[in-house]
């Protein structure tokens, strides 16, 4: 994942705040001091030192990581590896998959496992995280343009990354460059528009869900837009003469919710409307605002009935025989 925003370029409270709340000028009800705050409480002491260097999504990146941890352990199990392999992990933000790639083939006998990103801040986040450098080769790369040899890879992942890519079909067929024939290539993407399932009123949700289209900027035209990348990912195999072998959702049910779910969604919330908050109607404001300003009345991550589900895929492709 390459920088893009930084963290330090938060709003001041003109996007976020904007007509949400007539505590606007409450600075714990901005979206800086939410993500401050989760991200204070959320990232390992050994990466506090990086905060001034990462990307802003890096707090709903860490967020993901420690309140799913378990399934997405499952996800790395669940994939066709095998003793000896060789994999890459592309666009490999905090190295979080990474780390668990390696330790998965150490449970399967070993195998070598390398990770490459465009940012060189995420590689040393982590290395001092995630990853351990002594099995973990980090590069510093293009996810385009990969520094290995032809067919000398027996998987390659990505998680989160491929949709924010300009061209996903031509890094696609990168990737499967790199893959031996009858190889792998696994992808995690979610659909930003269904990704989390909240017990808001459906007009909150079609005030958002328009919000979010009005934000993205022609991002629908791209072949993997990122607002629905999710729902495409066998379609983009199929047109890169890849071969769909398994598709899989995983709907994680946080009912009640612990501790970490409730930091997640707090970021989520946050992040949400830093991105689209401003694409809000001055009705659709006050249709929303309850529900994601820390001091509305129905703050969601509050709530102690609150019910949540997180859903992500996973697709496996399969690089095609000679």
């Amino acid at each position: 994942m390459s920088a893009g925003r930084r963290w330090a370029r938060r709003v001041d409270g003109t996007a976020y705040n904007r007509g949400m709340s007539a505590s606007s000028g409450d600075s714990s009800n901005s979206s800086e001091s939410v993500v401050a705050d989760a991200t204070a409480t959320l990232l390992p002491p050994a990466a506090q030192r990086h905060l001034d260097e990462l990307p802003d999504y890096a707090a709903l990146l860490t967020a993901r990581h420690e309140a799913h941890r378990a399934t997405f352990r499952a996800m790395i199990a669940d994939l066709p590896l095998a003793a000896g392999d060789a994999v890459l992990d592309v666009a490999i933000g905090d190295g979080f998959y990474t780390g668990l790639l390696s330790q998965r083939l150490d449970e399967l006998g070993g195998g070598q496992v390398a990770g490459l990103d465009a940012d060189a801040d995420f590689l040393e986040l982590s290395r001092d995280v995630f990853v351990d450098a002594s099995k973990v080769e980090l590069l510093l790369g293009d996810a385009a343009a990969l520094p290995m040899e032809t067919d000398s890879l027996d998987l390659v992942w990505c998680a989160h990354s491929l949709r924010s890519l300009d061209d996903a079909p031509a890094v696609l067929k990168e990737w499967a460059r790199v893959v031996r024939p009858g190889g792998h290539i696994g992808i995690l993407e979610n659909d930003r528009l269904h990704s989390v399932l909240l017990p808001w009123p459906p007009e909150v949700e079609l005030a958002l869900y328009h919000a979010e289209c009005a934000a993205s900027d022609g991002d629908c035209d791209r072949p993997l837009g990122g607002l629905h990348a999710g729902r495409r990912l066998h379609r983009l195999a199929t047109f890169c003469g890849l071969e769909p072998v398994a598709k899989r959702t995983y709907a994680i049910d946080a009912a009640p919710p612990g501790d970490a779910d409730r930091e997640l969604l707090k970021v989520h919330l946050a992040d949400l409307l830093d991105r689209c908050g401003e694409h809000l109607s001055g009705d659709d404001r006050e249709r929303v605002a309850p529900w994601v300003m820390p001091t509305g009345e129905n703050y969601l991550p509050a709530l102690p009935d609150l019910e949540a589900t997180f859903i992500d895929h996973v697709a496996v492709l399969r690089v095609p025989a000679e």
